[in-house]
């Protein structure tokens, strides 16, 4: 099932800060419609709020956010499982 959501695929290496928090925004906005623990979501929601936070704050640093957003995609698949 997530592969077939659009938001749940892995972001590109070369990925703006733009294209992070984009990302960042919409994974955030689909959590509420996928049937995971509610402390999981809550946790994920955290993580997602602390990357953004950092995407803006540092923006030249793209490539620790990218690697950062990829790890918390797979955490989601990991709890769709």
């Amino acid at each position: 099932m997530i592969d077939l959501v659009p938001w749940a695929k892995s972001i590109a290496a070369d990925a703006s800060a733009d294209e992070l928090t984009a990302r960042i925004t919409e994974i955030t906005a689909g959590l509420s419609a996928l049937d995971i623990p509610e402390t999981t979501r809550t946790q994920i929601q955290d993580e997602l709020k602390a990357l953004d936070a950092a995407v803006r704050a540092n923006p030249g640093n793209a490539a620790a956010h990218v690697s950062e957003l990829n790890a918390i995609l797979d955490e989601v698949k990991s709890a769709l499982q």
